[in-house]
């Protein structure tokens, strides 16, 4: 059964099996991860060669040591792609992931 209201937005989140499930967070809640994203700095910056697996495992284990995190995108990488396109291969790769905000150069992803 879905869900829709005017209050929620829809996150898509991949699970082992393959199949996408949708799960909702709150306005409130993505507002309040938002206004705690102000605080920190990015933790990861893409360059040319893009994501990379090293890149995503470096993202993996900086999500399980802090549950925020800001992600970088340099010009570098932004001259062959876009934000969205970033932000969607990190959410496909990792389990569980969050894309919050994509504002831009930068993707606040919660976990």
């Amino acid at each position: 059964m879905c869900i829709e209201g005017p209050s929620r937005s829809r996150i898509w989140i991949v699970k082992n099996s393959g199949k996408s499930e949708g799960r909702y967070m709150d306005k409130t809640q993505k507002m309040k991860l938002r206004a705690e994203a102000q605080q920190i700095k990015p933790a990861i910056r893409i360059g040319r060669n893009g994501l990379t697996t090293s890149v995503i495992e470096e993202i993996r284990s900086q999500l399980k040591a802090r549950r925020l995190m800001k992600v970088l995108a340099l010009r570098s990488y932004l001259s062959d792609n876009t934000m969205d396109d970033a932000a969607s291969d990190i959410n496909n790769s990792i389990h569980g992931v969050h894309v919050i905000d994509v504002r831009g150069h930068t993707i606040v992803l919660y976990k």
